[in-house]
C-alpha cells in the first residue's frame, strides 16, 4: 500500500511515522524539504513532485488547504483524502478529547491535561501543541 503525505511539519512527520508503522510505502511532499529528514519516506518538494499518482491514501496536514493541487488531484482520482487527525484517530485506542474553536485551545488543553494528571488520570496534550496526535 502506498500513501502520500502533503505537508511535512510536525503533523506530517507524525503521519509518516504512523503510516510506516502500518506498513505503507510513504511519499512526502512539502513546499520546502531543506533540512527535513524523515526516516522511511521518499521526500519531494512540491515543485519537483511528478507522479502517476498511484496512491491508496493521501493524508493532508492541518495547514494545507483542501484546494491544494495535490488534494484536488487525489479527489479527482477517487483516492481517499483524510487529515492527519483522522489518520491518528483510526489507530488510537485510548479515550480522546478534541478541542476546537477560535481562541483558548492551547490554554484549555494544558488546563485539562493538568487537571487529569493531578487527579490521577494519566493524560497527555497532543496535536498542535508540540507532539502530533
Amino acid at each position: 500500500m502506498k500513501a502520500l503525505v502533503i505537508g511535512l511539519g510536525i503533523s506530517g512527520k507524525g503521519a509518516v511515522k504512523l503510516l510506516r508503522h502500518l506498513g505503507y510505502q510513504v511519499t512526502g511532499v512539502d513546499r520546502d524539504i531543506a533540512n527535513k529528514n524523515i526516516e522511511g519516506a521518499v521526500l519531494f518538494s512540491e515543485s519537483d513532485f511528478l507522479s502517476d499518482f498511484d496512491f491508496n491514501l493521501v493524508v493532508i496536514s492541518p495547514g494545507i488547504c483542501q484546494t491544494h493541487p495535490l488534494a484536488v488531484r487525489a479527489k479527482k482520482k477517487g483516492i481517499e483524502l483524510i487529515g492527519e487527525v483522522e489518520l491518528a484517530l483510526r489507530s488510537l485506542k485510548n479515550p480522546c478529547i478534541g478541542i476546537t474553536g477560535t481562541n483558548g485551545k492551547t490554554t484549555l488543553t494544558l488546563l485539562l491535561t493538568h487537571i487529569f494528571n493531578a487527579s490521577g488520570k494519566k493524560a497527555q496534550a497532543l496535536g498542535n501543541i508540540g507532539t502530533s496526535l
